[in-house]
């Protein structure tokens, strides 16, 4: 029995919902590729096997641990650099972690995705764009639920900057899959994070106290559409 709840994209796209993180499992002719590994405390390589027998890959967008912490589960995952130290420090396991750059590709059979570095929400956070079906996953950066920007190695600038590059690059996708809140989203959203973060730089933004989903104290900031927690 499947112990997450699963729902259908399409006839190849799948959501693995663990509490609030959406896993996707994204399948192609040759291969399947899961994105993220959420919590780590169910049975997750066998409820892929429950959807296909296609030879997987596994993918980190970033390497918090509601994203990674199912990545001792596998043999081998595939993350940016900059994250094997935060997804090793963190997440104990017989498990090889192995290296995504911007620009490399993922080809599933008849779907390629091409990795995207959006750093910001953490140093090596990238997004997963696939040209020809004109889709992305963004993992954290572009979400309706707020983004954790109080944590380690967070950093507001370079998150705005990589919001303007996936702004500049909205030709090639018209449909985005989060890893929390609504999904799938329209590339809309990307404006609302933007004009959010500029209203929270330009101190246009007025900061309600709330409790981060880790439970750490901290300021919810909306603007848009969207919103951020930060200290304060």
């Amino acid at each position: 029995m499947n112990e997450y709840e699963v729902i259908r994209l399409s006839d190849r796209d799948f959501i693995l919902n663990d509490e609030d993180v959406h896993m996707y499992l994204l399948l192609g002719e040759k291969r399947a590729m899961l994105v993220d590994t959420g919590f780590g405390t169910r049975d997750l390589p066998g409820a892929v096997r429950s959807l296909t027998g296609l030879p997987l890959v596994v993918v980190n967008t970033h390497g918090h641990y509601d994203h990674a912490a199912g990545d001792r589960l596998f043999p081998e995952v595939w993350a940016h650099p900059a994250e094997h130290g935060e997804i090793r420090g963190t997440i104990e396991g017989d498990y090889e972690l192995k290296a995504l750059h911007e620009g490399d590709t993922i080809d599933l059979g008849g779907r390629v995705f091409e990795v995207v570095s959006i750093p910001g929400h953490r140093p090596g956070a990238i997004a997963l764009l696939e040209r020809g079906e004109k889709l992305i996953v963004t993992g954290d950066n572009v979400v309706t639920t707020p983004v954790v920007m109080y944590m380690r190695e967070h950093d507001t600038e370079t998150l705005l900057a990589s919001e303007r590059k996936l702004r500049d690059m909205a030709d090639a996708y018209d449909t985005i899959y989060p890893a929390h809140g609504v999904t799938p989203l329209d590339k809309s959203q990307i404006d609302r994070m933007i004009d959010c973060i500029e209203a929270y730089l330009r101190g246009d933004t007025t900061g309600v106290p709330a409790i981060g989903p880790e439970g750490t104290p901290c300021f919810r900031h909306d603007f848009g559409g969207a919103a951020l927690y930060f200290e304060k």
